[in-house]
């Protein structure tokens, strides 16, 4: 199951589309920039209430959040003999306001999210329904 939330919420974050104004020009965004600038990593899934870590592959995947509005997402799989570099994509992003984010997946899949930020924007997670059940993914910036 745990391969399944992080896919979930991976492709979730994949599509990102738009783009915003880089006020530092190191793509940061700079002061008072939107909170999903920046890189991250996979904190944890929540499945039915249980929280479960990623596993070492898993935990190796960035996702740099440009304020250019473009996103690279790096991942690796547990190939059965350790980790294996599995991509990089490059994607487009959008904040549409009212924390809502605007997503065109790399097949033309349009889909929106509103991560839930804290720890004083340090982390993020993504809350979705599937079979009856909740389940989320948290992000922590690196």
């Amino acid at each position: 199951m745990k391969k399944i939330f992080y896919y979930v919420s991976f492709f979730m974050m994949l599509g990102i589309v738009g783009c915003s104004k880089d006020d530092s020009g190191d793509g940061s965004g700079g002061p008072g920039a939107d909170p999903l600038i920046g890189e991250w990593r996979l904190d944890y899934y929540t499945y039915a209430g249980v929280n479960q870590e990623p596993d070492e592959c898993e935990a190796m995947g960035v996702i740099k959040i440009m304020a250019d509005g473009t996103m690279v997402s790096t991942e690796y799989w547990d190939n059965g003999n350790g980790c294996e570099f599995d991509g990089e994509y490059t994607e487009n992003w959008e904040n549409l306001g009212g924390g809502v984010y605007a997503f065109v997946d790399e097949f033309g899949e349009e889909f929106t999210m509103e991560p839930e930020f804290f720890d004083n924007n340090n982390r993020f997670r993504i809350v979705e329904m599937g079979g009856g059940v909740e389940y989320s993914v948290t992000y922590f910036r690196d």
